[in-house]
């Protein structure tokens, strides 16, 4: 039964992969950050406009947050349970298309840890 479970699950997950990269051939936005929470590529959307203007230029700037709770969940020493988690900003800065040096292109990762109890 629950190698049955597993196959369905495995076709299910497969089937809205397919789903979901079935529209990849379509043209991208001129405008990608623009758009209702449900279309437009980012959360935060276009920052009246800025995000857009900035894109146009060469500069894209984004945010990532990964947070983990991990612990034991029966037996072992200890049961206490820990989080992590992570914060990158990822700039990204296309120097031709801000009309200084062809081909450059130079990305930038700070990335902040925090881990508690």
């Amino acid at each position: 039964m629950i190698r049955f479970a597993a196959i369905v699950v495995f076709c299910l997950f497969h089937l809205a992969t397919f789903a979901l990269t079935a529209g990849a051939g379509e043209a991208p936005s001129a405008t990608p950050y623009s758009g209702d929470i449900w279309n437009r590529s980012t959360l935060t959307g276009d920052w009246g406009g800025l995000r857009n203007q900035l894109a146009e230029k060469g500069v894209t700037l984004d945010l990532t947050v990964t947070q983990i709770g991990q612990g034991v969940v029966g037996g072992g020493k200890s049961g206490r349970w820990q989080y992590g988690g992570r914060g990158d900003i990822i700039m990204n800065i296309d120097s031709q298309k801000l009309g200084l040096w062809p081909g450059a292109f130079l990305t930038s990762k700070p990335r902040v840890i925090g881990v508690g109890g």
